[in-house]
C-alpha cells in the first residue's frame, strides 16, 4: 500500500513522544547542570531543510520562554559565515537539530564551531549513535521517532517536543 509507512507514522505519534518526555526527563538533569556550568550568553540552533523550520520554532520558543537570547539559521550559515553569525563562540550553546544525525553540513557546521572554541554542543536527533551525536557534548534522542517514510512527520513532533522541553 501506497503511503503505509507515512500512515503508521503518524499514527504511531502520541507513543513517540511520550518517549520524548521521558528521554528528556531522564537527562534533564544533566541539561541543567551542563547550561548553569556554560557561560553562554546565547542560544544557536542550526538544521537544514525541516529541521531548519523546527530551528527556527524552537529558538523563538527558547527566547521567549527562558529570556536568554537564541536565534536559528540553515546550518550552511554557520557553515559558511560562521564570524557573521557567531560572535562569539566561546559564549554560545549550539543546538544542532538533524533526524538522522548524518546530515553533512550539520556535522561540519558542528566541527567548524567547536575547532572555533564554541561553549558547548547539545543535538536533537532520533539517532543518539549517529555521527553528529558523537560530536555533541549531550544528546536529546528521540529513538522512537524514527522513521522509513521520506516525510518527516513523528519525527518532527517528537524533535519539536524535545525542543519545547529544553525551553521550559
Amino acid at each position: 500500500m501506497n503511503g503505509q509507512h507515512t500512515y503508521q507514522e503518524i499514527t504511531t505519534q502520541p507513543t513517540a513522544w511520550e518517549d520524548a518526555l521521558t528521554a528528556f526527563a531522564g537527562i534533564a538533569p544533566t541539561l541543567k547542570a551542563s547550561w548553569q556550568a556554560l557561560d553562554a550568553n546565547q542560544v544557536l540552533f542550526i538544521g537544514c531543510g525541516s529541521t531548519h523550520y523546527l530551528s527556527l520554532a524552537a529558538a523563538a520558543l527558547f527566547q521567549q520562554t527562558t529570556g536568554v537570547a537564541a536565534r536559528a539559521v540553515p546550518s550552511s550559515e554557520l557553515l559558511l559565515f560562521d564570524k557573521t553569525v557567531v560572535a562569539d563562540p566561546a559564549r554560545t550553546l549550539l543546538v544542532a537539530i538533524s533526524r538522522s544525525g548524518t546530515t553533512t553540513e550539520t556535522i561540519t557546521a558542528v566541527s567548524k564551531f567547536q575547532q572555533q572554541g564554541g561553549a558547548a554542543v547539545w543535538t536533537i536527533t532520533c539517532y543518539p549513535e549517529s555521527p553528529l551525536a558523537q560530536l555533541s557534548n549531550i544528546v536529546l534522542p528521540t529513538v522512537a521517532a524514527q522513521e522509513q517514510s521520506v516525510a518527516q512527520t513523528r519525527s518532527f513532533a517528537s524533535m519539536m517536543i524535545m525542543a519545547q522541553a529544553l525551553a521550559a
